[in-house]
């Protein structure tokens, strides 16, 4: 930190500056290296893989420090270079103060991995994070004459009178599905060929748009709940962001598999979306406090949230019925799911192994990942992973099995489970349907009939639920417990 004339500072961080005498252009070709200048929790990703860099790793540098002074935080967490290099694959973290939305958007375009996806100079990003309303921001980038690499940047704020507060949470929601992405997919569907294609993709586009609308409510009720009404402490605040943070992850890797669509990604399109944990989940502080925390070692949390990025994706996989590349990408994830040492995560990927298993008609196989994924999310205090392991597990059974008694010895299991949830219409209608299976595989027609269409009585209107129907249903799980129970 220095200071200059009268009042202003300045920071200078000359991590990355290079000699007079260093070669400024890298060798290229196999097998060659250069050295890497820098301090890593603001270098650029390509400084890390020894890439050639330009103005535009200096734009991310800048970007770091500006984050940094904004947020009181780095957007990339960890200590080593492995663990910071993992955060920048995983994305930035989503701000948590009252950055203002043109500031938060240009901040996310200036930390992107790639750097084709950043700003064409640093003056293209010193515009867009210059307030036009408020007393001036002025930032001076200082370069050095001898090439590539900053010298550093000093940033000089002015007092301003600041927004609303939470007001422009979220934009950075737009890089994962936004408009571009949007017309992307669409493009992408056309493409396949199926007749059904434009209707899907509209149908999917408007359903991500209300699942964005839902989490960025979701995200200024939080910073509003504890910052504005008062209402929820800092800590609680915390828990919903990191909820918010895991949706956001999903619905990242969901996005990846539906850019990508094959005719089987088109048939199973509303599978796909269903798979999204609805960001109104985050909202539940009681059961969010029960969940095992992530150790506060920032090289676990980045390599946790990354990690899920990658289940989220193979979670999508198997709704769209790609079985083949969900199975060979979790066989490549297991390893590192293990090294990061937490249950939650383990649960997960067990769970998601189980259901491929289980789909492709390997019972044994998937009895034993799912087990495990029971163990796993009971001891990491996972109780939606664990609800739903009981529940592919009592269908397992009675569907693919024909096993009455071990249906009916699951089926205790997954109440309990689904009971610790609290209300939840979508896991009691799950419930409902794994005790009409096995009301059914008992013989006991009608009243699996029940449980199946989630009714009371045969000749009610409402329909059979799909199996993670992605609309509102109107199921009576409670009737079908009723139901149930006479029935045993």
């Amino acid at each position: 930190m220095v200071r200059g004339d009268g009042a202003r500072r300045g920071r200078h961080d000359f991590g990355i500056a290079l000699l007079a005498a260093d070669d400024r252009t890298p060798p290229t070709g196999a097998g060659s290296e250069r050295d890497t200048a820098g301090t890593p929790a603001y270098m650029a990703p390509e400084q890390f893989d020894n890439e050639p860099i330009d103005a535009r790793a200096d734009q991310f540098s800048f970007a770091v420090a500006l984050f940094e002074a904004l947020e009181g935080r780095r957007p990339f967490p960890g200590t080593t270079v492995a663990s910071i290099r993992a955060a920048m694959r995983a994305g930035p973290a989503m701000p948590r103060s009252l950055i203002p939305l043109r500031t938060t958007s240009a901040l996310r375009r200036a930390l992107s991995e790639r750097p084709d996806d950043r700003f064409p100079s640093m003056a293209h990003l010193l515009r867009r994070v210059t307030p036009s309303r408020v007393r001036p921001l002025y930032f001076v980038a200082l370069a050095t004459a001898l090439g590539v690499g900053v010298v550093g940047a000093t940033v000089l704020i002015g007092e301003p009178s600041g927004p609303a507060p939470c007001r422009g949470l979220g934009v950075g929601v737009t890089e994962i599905w936004g408009p571009s992405r949007a017309v992307a997919l669409t493009a992408a569907f056309l493409r396949t060929g199926d007749p059904d294609a434009g209707d899907t993709a509209r149908s999917v586009r408007a359903g991500l748009d209300r699942y964005v609308s839902s989490w960025t409510a979701n995200l200024v009720d939080t910073c509003e709940a504890a910052q504005v009404r008062r209402e929820q402490t800092p800590a609680q605040q915390e828990l919903r962001t990191a909820c918010l943070d895991e949706r956001l992850g999903e619905l990242r890797g969901v996005t990846d598999v539906l850019l990508e669509p094959d005719r089987e990604v088109i048939t199973n399109a509303y599978a796909v979306l269903a798979s999204l944990t609805p960001p109104d989940a985050c909202r539940d502080l009681a059961t969010l406090a029960q969940k095992l925390p992530v150790a506060t070692s920032p090289e676990q949390v980045a390599r946790v949230r990354a990690l899920r990025v990658q289940l989220a994706r193979v979670n999508a996989q198997i709704a769209a019925g790609q079985f083949g590349p969900a199975e060979a990408q979790l066989a490549s994830l297991r390893p590192l799911v293990a090294a990061a040492a937490y249950r939650p995560l383990e649960a997960e990927a067990a769970l998601a192994a189980g259901e491929v298993a289980n789909r492709e008609g390997r019972f044994d196989q998937a009895e034993r990942e799912l087990r495990a994924a029971v163990l796993a999310a009971e001891a990491g205090r996972a109780n939606r992973t664990a609800a739903s392991a009981w529940l592919q597990l009592a269908n397992l059974r009675a569907r693919g099995r024909g096993d009455l008694h071990g249906a009916n010895d699951a089926l205790p299991h997954a109440a309990a489970a689904v009971e610790r949830l609290g209300p939840d219409i979508d896991a009691e209608a799950d419930l409902a349907y794994a005790r009409g299976a096995t009301l059914r595989l008992a013989g006991r027609y009608a009243r699996g009939a029940c449980c199946l269409r989630g009714r009371a009585a045969p000749g009610s209107a409402v329909p059979c639920r799909p199996r993670r129907s992605t609309s509102a249903h109107s199921a009576r799980p409670r009737r079908c417990d009723r139901c149930y129970r006479r029935a045993r």
